[in-house]
């Protein structure tokens, strides 16, 4: 059984919506490749290549409604929550429940396919893209006191992408003995 996700900070639970299966997402995304052809060359010069946007197809359902008309309401409630105030796409936090200290930053993208063959439930595949195709952790600080010279603060990173690090030293006296703490963000 798959789990479910989190959108706008709100569970799909809350919409009476259900995760039929693992989103349908590619291992990484395409990419935008830059190249140049010359004339009286055969091929392309390569330059570089970037990642394109990640895109998520979720197969969902809206389960546990009592009549057409709550039916209805879950897809009114669920519709508005995708939209802002003009009926613009949201940009919103998405976290699967399978890997809950990843957030990717999606909106909805193009229509929402719907079934509305009403049963007590009616499934839908629920499209969203992050522009932005990387998921992101929340910050971890590393902090330690430096009493002797030289030290090393050994700090360790998760992230498959170059991820800076940002340093501050706080002096927290002027004797060796007090020495001073230094805390890394990242």
């Amino acid at each position: 059984m798959t789990g479910g996700f989190k959108l706008g900070g709100v569970d799909a639970s809350t919409y009476g919506i259900t995760l039929l299966k693992d989103p349908d997402a590619p291992m990484i995304p395409g990419t935008r490749d830059r190249t140049a052809k010359v004339l009286g060359r055969a091929g392309e010069i390569y330059i570089d290549s970037v990642q394109e946007s990640r895109v998520f197809s979720l197969d969902c359902m809206f389960k546990g409604c009592t009549s057409p008309a709550d039916l209805d309401n879950k897809i009114r409630a669920f519709a508005a929550a995708l939209v802002d105030i003009d009926g613009r796409p949201k940009e919103m936090p998405l976290v699967f429940d399978e890997t809950p200290t990843l957030t990717y930053t999606v909106k909805y993208a193009a229509n929402i396919p719907f079934a509305r063959a009403w049963a007590g439930c009616s499934k839908f595949t629920l499209s969203l893209v992050a522009y932005d195709p990387y998921a992101y952790e929340a910050e971890e600080t590393t902090t330690a006191t430096v009493t002797t010279s030289p030290a090393t603060i050994p700090v360790t990173s998760t992230s498959v992408v170059k991820t800076p690090a940002k340093i501050c030293i706080e002096n927290t006296g002027a004797t060796p003995v007090n020495g001073f703490t230094l805390k890394i963000y990242y």
